[in-house]
């Protein structure tokens, strides 16, 4: 257990921050170490646990940094609320990333990273697919259409490159036109749909029925120039839509539409994501 020799001098409560996630967690591994309000009680020098205080609404307070002042701080308030922060901690185990509006340490290294800009370009958009020549016809070009929508419009990406050199007749050029324009790479990209489904489920409490669709893509990215492996990407998704006693076309496109959407916008998330690691030494 923790000595009370151990207990920070100072700590400041405030609303966490993404730079501060990483001290959070920290002390809550400290704070750890105690097992229960008692053991609190009896590190913290207070005459029984009737001393600590009623915590606060942990949703909105968290320890955004620990503080060493020249004195050490002895005030029985400060250490009153070093024993509720700390009984919080041991007691209910809260990890950062369940704290209301908190992410894990990793997902803020990630959203720290500098956010690279890239050129993607389809080259072809494919099935392969075990499914009928209907769902076929009902899948495909709203997979292509959604692919183009959202790259043009995602921010970090770029779907034309107004005069730029070829690529093929003076790779450097192309490359040294690349990073004038704050572009960290270009690539051709291949898209597949990989799997679909759909299935009609009987609801037997309310009388009626459920459409099911599920969806697979993958992404694969070749670098421009070069035509060498960039990235790979999936992205997939599962819609249940209730449909009423008959099952419309319209009840198909629009629940095929919303799983292509999901599916798409999964599978350029995780490209990026991809791109955006560290190159690895």
């Amino acid at each position: 257990m923790a000595a009370a020799s151990d207990l920070p001098r100072a700590l400041v409560v405030g609303e966490l921050t993404a730079p501060d996630r990483a001290l959070a967690a920290a002390f809550r591994r400290w704070a750890g170490r105690a097992s229960d309000g008692k053991a609190a009680t009896e590190q913290l020098g207070l005459k029984s646990s009737s001393d600590l205080p009623r915590p606060p609404a942990f949703g909105g307070f968290v320890i955004t940094r620990v503080a060493a002042p020249q004195e050490p701080a002895h005030s029985l308030a400060m250490r009153r609320l070093a024993a509720v922060l700390l009984c919080l901690c041991a007691a209910s185990a809260v990890m950062p990333a369940e704290i209301p509006g908190a992410v894990t340490h990793a997902e803020a290294n990630r959203k720290a990273r500098p956010q690279k800009r890239f050129f993607f370009e389809i080259s072809q958009v494919t099935s392969k697919a075990k499914i009928s020549p209907e769902l076929e016809k009902l899948v495909l070009p709203r997979l292509t259409a959604e692919v183009q929508k959202q790259l043009a419009a995602h921010p970090r990406l770029v779907t034309a490159l107004p005069g730029a050199p070829d690529p093929r007749g003076d790779g450097p050029k192309y490359r040294r036109y690349l990073t004038k324009r704050g572009l960290a790479g270009a690539y051709l990209v291949s898209v597949e749909l990989t799997s679909a489904s759909e299935e009609v489920e009987q609801l037997e409490d309310r009388g009626g029925q459920r459409l099911v669709v599920r969806l697979s893509v993958h992404l694969f990215g070749e670098t421009v120039p070069g035509q060498t492996m960039g990235f790979t990407g999936d992205g997939s998704s599962s819609i249940r839509q209730e449909i009423g006693k008959k099952l419309r076309l319209r009840d198909q496109e629009v629940t095929w539409q919303d799983a292509v959407e999901l599916a798409v916008a999964d599978a350029i998330s995780t490209s990026l994501d991809k791109l955006s690691e560290p190159a690895k030494k």
